[in-house]
């Protein structure tokens, strides 16, 4: 299925899924992926938003579902979204640009919470057909308005992401193809979240994926007891292209499409937005003389230099101006020589405010994605010119990759790195056997 112009051609997409004739490609980023959320989630526990939805879904939603790290216990609904809210708020997830979405912190916590609510193995390779099918259905729709509708002001990491949170919960439940299809038009209805706390630094924004998390598995709660949903919700003259986006969808090119949308998703290093990764990563790994910069001038795609807060330079009063800015994280690598949890333990430091003003952002039109060009220039006139093609920046793009960077972060976070080795060799199994258990003992216990 090529195009989208109907919430069928959508369904198509996620029951054509079948993990044994998946390619190694998509199996194994599956595996990177997942592991890389999991672990994510234990490093967003401590956050303030965390505790406080944590208090909040326990008091309003009490039940039996896992809380990922904490050793507590909520309704599926709830867990789902306090999970993937616990992974957004750490901000080291998993990013896609052409969506402009964080795919797995919704699928994942939707598809573990409708594990825990359905109570019975799974069919081999069901739990791993969801998570494929949920990052699919995001990536390929995502594509077709994710620019137009964050130019309006909406999130595209909420309004696109209840979708694949509605096909993983749907595949795990075990919906049929009448099911799936009003699961996804459901999903429709539900789809919410705006930019503006980008802008205003308020944490409100990290709820977003979870609240998808949680919307899209009560989507497909709502179509396993028949309800229906409306059959144009995507592609009519009230629907959601042209309230989104305002795009007709039957007029929207699909251009090249990747095979596989899962695999085409990158997994963060440092502390910062997606949009900032590459240039980060490209100046991490450049052996930059980080005492004698006198500026930095960064060249981003369009859609990366205009998203609300990456070309912010101060004051930074809050997290969420912090870890949005480019200019604060290149300043904080200037200041400290790092990017990680220690560099938003305090983020009104004058001196990485200071050093981010020596740096410049600006986009140009011939960039896509997460495509960056740097010159870095040194006090007494030398400089450093350095070219990142965005798919091919330093993320973390195998299992071992993940699974290093994950045991640094839990080392600097102070968590047990043993851990990681426990999911790493877990989640193979969650993806191709028929069980949860496994994995819900490592993540459910306290730590």
């Amino acid at each position: 299925m090529s195009q989208i112009r109907s919430v069928t051609d959508l369904a198509e997409i996620a029951a054509a899924i079948d993990w044994s004739g998946l390619p190694a490609e998509a199996v194994v980023a599956a595996e990177r992926n997942t592991l890389h959320v999991l672990g994510t989630t234990f490093l967003g526990r401590d956050r303030d938003i965390s505790r406080r939805l944590l208090g909040y879904a326990g008091r309003s939603a009490p039940g039996t579902a896992t809380v990922l790290g904490l050793g507590a216990t909520v309704a599926p609904g709830a867990a789902a979204f306090v999970n993937a809210t616990l992974c957004h708020a750490d901000f080291r997830d998993d990013a896609h640009s052409p969506s402009q979405s964080h795919p797995g912190v919704t699928v994942i916590p939707a598809a573990l919470a409708a594990a825990e609510l359905r109570g019975e193995p799974l069919a081999p390779g069901v739990f791993g057909e969801a998570v494929v099918a949920g990052y699919q259905v995001i990536g390929r729709l995502g594509r077709l308005g994710a620019i137009r509708s964050t130019e309006r002001g909406f999130r595209a990491s909420a309004i696109y992401t209840v979708f694949g949170a509605a096909a993983a919960a749907a595949k795990v439940l075990g919906l049929d193809r009448t099911q799936l299809e009003a699961a996804l038009a459901l999903a429709a209805q539900t789809a919410a979240g705006l930019n503006q706390p980008y802008l205003d630094g308020s944490d409100d924004w990290i709820m977003l994926p979870g609240m998808a998390a949680r919307n899209g598995l009560d989507a497909a709660l709502l179509a396993r007891e028949g309800v229906m949903g409306a059959s144009r919700i995507l592609e009519g003259d009230l629907g959601f292209f042209r309230a989104y986006a305002d795009t007709d969808l039957a007029t929207v090119p699909t251009g090249d499409l990747p095979a596989w949308e899962v695999a085409t998703t990158r997994l963060k290093t440092v502390l910062t937005c997606g949009w900032n990764q590459a240039s980060a990563n490209a100046l991490l790994g450049a052996g930059v003389r980080w005492d004698d910069v006198e500026g930095v001038e960064v060249t981003l795609s369009e859609e990366a230099a205009t998203f609300a807060g990456v070309d912010n330079h101060g004051p930074f009063q809050t997290y969420t101006a912090a870890v949005l800015s480019l200019p604060y994280a290149i300043g904080s690598l200037i200041a400290t020589g790092r990017l990680d949890s220690t560099s938003v333990a305090d983020v009104t430091r004058p001196e990485v405010e200071a050093a981010g003003r020596r740096v410049t952002v600006r986009g140009r039109a011939d960039l896509h994605g997460y495509d960056t060009e740097i010159v870095v220039r040194y006090r007494g006139g030398d400089e450093l010119a350095l070219r990142s093609e965005g798919g091919e920046a330093r993320w973390l793009l195998t299992v071992p990759e993940v699974v290093d960077s994950l045991h640094e972060k839990f080392e600097i976070s102070g968590i047990d790195p043993a851990v990681v080795d426990k999911l790493a060799d877990a989640v193979p199994a969650l993806l191709a056997d028929s069980s949860v258990t496994p994995v819900l003992d490592i993540v459910g216990a306290q730590y």
